[in-house]
């Protein structure tokens, strides 16, 4: 019999992401390691602070993004992955352009000294089973 959750726990699940509120989101050029337990691979080419209100309330088992994510860029480079933690817990997700469906979306994956990158989405989505 296959596993299946109600949208109330699907909300509540996704919304055990919110501990990262206040945490840093890394972003690297490169690909993604095999598993947040490993060290990031690439070269760090921002770190955004997030807010203590980083997200909205979960719907229908997506967790998404509130307000501004943005920061000044450290170092130039193709954006390729991002790495999400605070203190001991993490997680990777994948980085694309706005529109190409990534986990973390980007005004512009190519991101340059002293520019600006900003977060135009950011969903994470619990699936149902």
């Amino acid at each position: 019999m296959a596993l299946r959750y109600n949208t109330a726990l699907i909300n509540e699940l996704v919304s055990t992401f919110e501990g990262f509120e206040g945490g840093d989101l890394e972003i690297y050029t490169g690909t993604q390691p095999a598993t947040a337990n490993t060290a990031a691979s690439g070269t760090l080419l921002a770190t955004i602070v997030l807010p203590a209100d980083a997200f909205n309330a979960a719907s229908n088992g997506v967790l998404s993004k509130n307000g501004t994510w943005d920061d000044t860029v450290d170092a130039t480079g193709t954006a390729g992955w991002a790495r999400l933690s605070n203190g001991a817990i993490s997680m990777d997700m994948n980085i694309t352009a706005t529109g190409d469906g990534g986990e973390i979306t980007l005004d512009n994956i190519s991101l340059i000294t002293g520019g600006t990158v900003t977060v135009s989405t950011f969903n994470i989505t619990q699936p149902a089973s």
